[in-house]
């Protein structure tokens, strides 16, 4: 793992965020994943969980505000003590330059979130502390309420694996004012990997959820 990738995704179905101050580098079309430019995606966060001493890697986020990052439900293990890492481009070195690193204060997994069922998997971080924006570290629009794309609509996945390390990151999608939105979340896919016919990867879609993610920025 040592590049964030970025994964494209067809969709079945003015502002001060969502504006990388290093723009990304868009294919039509990406299979199996491709390094990004650094920095080109300064949302994207690693969430990493404390074992045996060491830090490590488990799901990506989103950053959506200087101190709550968006993921999903499951990623989130009621027993582990989490991280987020924030500006990173390469997670093997640790003092990377433009990158910080921020304790946990809560977090909110969506209260009927249904782990067999895959239901509502969506949760919200509350760092212990407001982040300084810059070019490395910004943070992702969110989509209005309920608001859907049309099909073939082109979006992208990114994060640090090519499926399972992208999981709770966000699926990135550009409006015509070329601002970005993380309008899902990396839910789950086929065993068989990311390509297989016929077994989509599912996403969780942010637009249903702003009441819940607003009720809980507030608390």
């Amino acid at each position: 793992m040592l590049g964030i990738t970025v994964l494209a995704a067809l969709l079945a179905c003015a502002s001060s965020c969502g504006v990388p101050s290093f723009p990304p580098s868009l294919s039509a079309r990406v299979v199996g994943g491709e390094t990004a430019q650094p920095h080109s995606w300064p949302w994207q966060i690693s969430l990493q969980y404390l074992k045996n001493n060491t830090w490590w890697h488990t799901c990506g986020g989103t950053l959506i505000t200087s101190n709550f990052v968006l993921t999903a439900a499951h990623c989130i293990s009621n027993n582990r003590i989490y991280r987020v890492a924030l500006g990173k481009h390469n997670l093997e070195v640790e003092d990377e330059e433009g990158s910080l690193i921020v304790d946990v204060d809560t977090i909110y997994v969506h209260e009927k979130w249904i782990s067999l069922l895959v239901l509502n998997d969506i949760a919200l971080i509350k760092l212990a502390e407001h982040v300084e924006l810059s070019d490395t570290i910004q943070v992702a629009c969110l989509p209005e309420k309920d608001s859907l794309l049309p099909n073939d609509y082109p979006c992208y996945v990114t994060g640090w694996g090519r499926l399972w390390g992208d999981s709770g990151g966000p699926l990135n999608c550009q409006l015509e004012n070329g601002s970005w939105e993380v309008f899902g979340i990396v839910s789950f896919g086929s065993p068989r990997g990311c390509n297989t016919r016929k077994k989509p990867v599912v996403y969780t879609r942010v637009s249903a959820y702003i009441d819940w993610i607003n009720e809980k920025m507030q608390l």
